[in-house]
């Protein structure tokens, strides 16, 4: 009896469910407590207006508060952030929603958003079901070609130390208790497509 390593592999394409919104407030200024006020009533308003959105504010994560001195070159003035993070399901009237906040009350920021799924626990599950199965089809070809058979899984690696997604999950989704009204053509965008894959290297025994 002998052994044979063969690769599997295994994706499947699918929109992503949920937003994850940062968002850095700054404000400078020659003084550190000054700067450091500007961007905690730049926040408090910005909470405000979200709240009125019906978006649970308690679910809002404060990332980091700090102030930074410019380089000499630049200014004596000081630089301060906020960072705020939340999770919602996705929805293109929430960004254009907060899009609007930010312009009506003349905020100084700086936005990202990432799309992410909330299924990826079940979806990677049922992913390594594939990749072992893909594996086990090279195997077997390769196999029946020197005249033998694939008996069992003698180990499986995937090659990989740690799993880098991020946790998102945090406080849990921030969503709106009511309808967001809205009138953009962007508010029937749709998610955008992740391709969630799998590679596994499967080690069969074979006789």
């Amino acid at each position: 009896m002998g052994t044979i390593r063969v690769s599997g592999y295994a994706e499947k394409r699918v929109n992503a469910d949920q937003t994850v919104y940062n968002i850095t407030f700054l404000s400078k200024d020659v003084k550190s407590s000054a700067a450091l006020d500007s961007v905690k009533k730049q926040c408090d308003a910005f909470l405000e207006k979200v709240s009125e959105t019906g978006i649970d504010i308690a679910r809002i994560h404060l990332d980091k508060d700090g102030v930074n001195e410019n380089s000499y070159y630049e200014s004596k003035a000081k630089t301060s952030r906020r960072v705020i993070s939340f999770r919602t399901g996705f929805d293109p009237k929430i960004n254009n929603r907060i899009i609007e906040i930010i312009s009506q009350l003349n905020l100084n920021v700086e936005i990202s958003t990432e799309y992410v799924l909330s299924g990826w626990e079940e979806i990677h599950e049922e992913l390594i079901k594939k990749a072992v199965m893909d594996s086990k089809r090279k195997a077997e070809l390769i196999a029946e070609a020197n005249g033998q058979k694939v008996k069992y899984i003698s180990s499986v690696s995937d090659e990989m130390y740690d799993d880098e997604r991020e946790d998102y999950e945090g406080c849990g989704l921030a969503e709106p208790k009511c309808e967001i009204i809205g009138n953009s053509l962007s508010d029937k965008l749709c998610a955008r497509e992740l391709v969630e894959t799998e590679t596994l290297y499967v080690t069969w025994a074979i006789e």
